[in-house]
C-alpha cells in the first residue's frame, strides 16, 4: 500500500514538475500513468519508461520549484495581490 502511495505521489509530482517546466508531452504521459493506475490497471510496462524520464531529466532544483508553486498558489489565493485573503472563522 505504502509502495502505492509513494509511485503515485512521483507521478503526480512529475506531471506538475513537467508541465511547470512547459513539458507537456511528457506531462500527459505522467498523468496518463497515473489514472491507469489509480483505475487499477497493470502499470508495470510503463515503469521503466517513467524511470528513464526521471533520470533523463538531470538534477531538479526542488526548492525552485516548489517556490514557484507556492508563488502560484498566493495568486490564486489573492495573497500576491495584496487582498487579504480571510482566515478559518473561530469557533
Amino acid at each position: 500500500m505504502r509502495a502505492t502511495l509513494l509511485f503515485e505521489l512521483i507521478l503526480a509530482f512529475s506531471e506538475t514538475f513537467f508541465r511547470a517546466q512547459g513539458n507537456t508531452e511528457t506531462a500527459d504521459y505522467m498523468r496518463k500513468v497515473l489514472t491507469l493506475k489509480q483505475a487499477g490497471s497493470d502499470v508495470d510496462a510503463h515503469l521503466q519508461k517513467v524511470a528513464d524520464i526521471l533520470l533523463a531529466d538531470g538534477p531538479v532544483d526542488i526548492g525552485g520549484l516548489i517556490d514557484r508553486i507556492n508563488a502560484e498558489v498566493d495568486e490564486l489565493l489573492g495573497r500576491g495581490s495584496g487582498e487579504e485573503v480571510p482566515g478559518p472563522a473561530s469557533p
